[in-house]
């Protein structure tokens, strides 16, 4: 590890957890400090998955995915919703 990282590490261990969040938040560029894409799919209870339409470049909800849909994303999330589908049934 460089130096830089470590004082960062350091300052981290340093700080209180408010401070945690909000510095996590300022790096991941989201609150709470999770990584996101602004694509990410959405899972309802309801069975049904709010996607982006790669090819409408638009949101949709809904509980059948053209398979055309399901390519363009990627491997792990086409499995995630392709199981959340299937539980619904």
């Amino acid at each position: 590890m460089d130096s830089k990282t470590i004082s960062k590490v350091m300052r981290h261990l340093r700080a209180k957890p408010s401070e945690a969040r909000a510095e996590a938040s300022r790096v991941n560029g989201r609150k709470g400090g999770r990584p996101s894409s602004n694509f990410d799919s959405t899972f309802h209870r309801d069975g049904t998955v709010t996607y982006w339409s790669v090819y409408e470049q638009v949101w949709r909800r809904t509980s059948e995915i053209p398979d055309s849909e399901l390519a363009a994303m990627s491997i792990a999330e086409r499995e995630q919703v392709e199981r959340h589908i299937a539980k619904a049934r």
